[in-house]
């Protein structure tokens, strides 16, 4: 590659250039490779799932392709598919917590969800991953007062010392010692 500017005198460089080309080849293309759920102990229920798109790099190449999760995980829930062994591109994996993940003590887990290209496809034996966390935390305490307004009235000759209930509840996650 020779490059002239329109200075007078012209200046001129000149540099090797190599370009190489590749045959076309296929593999899968996957919308997401990390996901994260996040959720507090004592939790009711679970958070929304992701559909992760699954296409092949050559649009009018369909690829056929398999879904593991390594290691296994009671916590998590993988489909994809609908009823097909080995689902085609396009196609889309559902990744979500199943409901044994609300029984989880605080931490963090990991685990991978792999799809693996399979026979007859040109891309058979690649694999992609996609990085799953979840993180259990516990919520701090947190104290409720069920009255808000205390309201005392007495007259000059009642001498005896009048009182009210006022309910105190931890409403956050962890214990709350009191003293009276």
């Amino acid at each position: 590659v020779t490059a002239t500017d329109s200075s007078v005198p012209a200046l001129t460089a000149s540099a090797p250039l190599l370009l190489t080309v590749q045959a076309a080849h296929s593999d899968l293309i996957l919308s997401q490779t990390s996901l994260t759920f996040s959720l507090n102990t004592g939790a009711y229920a679970v958070p929304a799932g992701a559909n992760i798109a699954v296409r092949s790099i050559t649009a009018t190449q369909p690829l056929s392709y398999s879904v593991s999760v390594i290691p296994e995980v009671p916590w998590l829930d993988v489909s994809a598919g609908g009823n097909s062994v080995y689902p085609s591109t396009p196609g889309a994996i559902r990744i979500g917590l199943d409901p044994s993940a609300l029984s989880l003590g605080a931490g963090v887990s990991k685990t991978s969800v792999v799809v693996t290209c399979v026979d007859p496809s040109p891309c058979s034996g690649n694999s992609q991953s996609i990085n799953v966390s979840l993180t259990v935390a516990t919520l701090p305490p947190q104290l409720a007062v069920s009255t808000s307004l205390l309201s005392f009235s007495a007259q000059s000759t009642y001498s005896q010392p009048v009182s009210q209930t006022v309910g105190l509840q931890n409403v956050g996650g962890g214990t709350i010692d009191r003293k009276s």
